[in-house]
């Protein structure tokens, strides 16, 4: 079986690409490209490589290797952007990187968790600071309508969850529907 040279050209000029994103320094760059919608860009390379890594059984391994090592770099590179709720509104970028916490690269799984925690972070932080803002009147009770959702006290009604506990407890229930669909598929 032979490989493509130009997937591999094609591999290498976007892990220089990532690389590059790494070795910047200056803050206002890194917004920059997160501004002008650099980020959903990296998120469909990001889905590229995981299909054509998961979707092909047949590869050789070689063309693994640059593949995990694609995805390393996406992730380092993702790691050191702006990324803010915004971001992860505008694209599936989230959900992306929540997938490969299910590779088989432990490299990539530790990363990919690591970043994912990180985004969480800050996306609740982003959230507490408008939450300082005044809100809407809330419906008493503060459980959902439809669906289920919590008692008072968080208590579980029939066919609702409890996913407040992976939040930290900072957000709001609708709040953290909204995580959820970020983060999970």
């Amino acid at each position: 079986m032979q490989v493509d040279n130009s997937k591999r050209i094609d591999l290498t000029g976007r892990v220089l690409l990532a690389d590059v994103i790494v070795a910047t320094d200056k803050f206002d760059c890194l917004n920059k490209f997160v501004q002008v919608r650099g980020v959903p860009v990296l998120d469909e390379w990001l889905q590229k490589a995981h299909k054509r890594k998961t979707g092909d059984g047949n590869s050789p391994k070689e063309s693994d290797r640059a593949i995990e090592e694609f995805l390393l770099a996406l992730l380092r590179a993702l790691d050191k952007l702006p990324i803010n709720l915004h971001a992860l509104q505008t694209c599936n970028i989230g959900k992306s990187v929540n997938h490969l916490r299910s590779h088989k690269n432990l490299e990539i799984q530790k990363k990919s968790r690591s970043l994912v925690d990180t985004w969480k972070k800050r996306v609740d932080a982003e959230m507490k600071t408008s939450d300082a803002k005044p809100a809407p009147a809330r419906r008493r009770g503060g459980g959902l309508r439809r669906g289920g959702g919590l008692r008072r006290g968080g208590e579980l009604r029939q066919g609702g969850r409890r996913d407040a506990r992976d939040w930290g407890g900072g957000c709001s229930y609708k709040e953290v529907g909204f995580l959820n669909f970020i983060f999970k598929t």
